[in-house]
């Protein structure tokens, strides 16, 4: 991943905040009822683009048995707006998120994913602040793609 400026860094992370707390904000209900964990990043199948490098993605599995609402809501370091890219979630599927165009896979900054169930919001990842590729890593510290990051969504207790 390219370096940037720490300014820059701040200034996108707090603008991605920002908008998604105002954006789903009315929504916001306990994130008990589901669940996140990683992943493993090993024979997923991922599109080769994405493992060269040519894009970000973002692969999430539905481990419940309802079909879920999922936005992403991103920043890159070549736009200066916050993008989003929504996507219904069936049950026990997985699919891929792409945050940026082709050849951008270095220019996202940082991430936040959310997700809703009969419009409520049920899952906020991460529950605060923004997902960067560095911290998704350090997360799920088996994830050796740079460009690709995975979850999967579960009931919780």
């Amino acid at each position: 991943m390219t370096e940037f400026r720490t300014g820059e860094s701040q200034e996108l992370l707090e603008r991605l905040d920002s908008v998604v707390s105002e954006q789903f904000a009315a929504l916001d209900a306990s994130t008990a009822r589901y669940t996140v964990s990683e992943l493993d990043p090993t024979g997923r199948g991922v599109a080769t683009e994405a493992a060269e490098g040519q894009f970000y993605a973002v692969l999430l599995r539905n481990n419940t048995d309802v079909t879920l609402t999922v936005t992403i809501a991103f920043v890159t370091s070549t736009s200066p707006d916050v993008l989003q890219n929504t996507k219904g979630l069936p049950p026990q599927e997985t699919i891929p998120f792409i945050l940026g165009g082709s050849g951008q896979c270095d220019q996202l900054r940082a991430y936040v994913i959310v997700v809703l169930f009969e419009g409520q919001q049920v899952l906020r990842i991460p529950e605060s602040g923004a997902m960067t590729p560095q911290l998704a890593s350090e997360v799920n510290p088996s994830d050796t793609e740079p460009c690709i990051d995975a979850w999967t969504i579960g009931r919780g207790q």
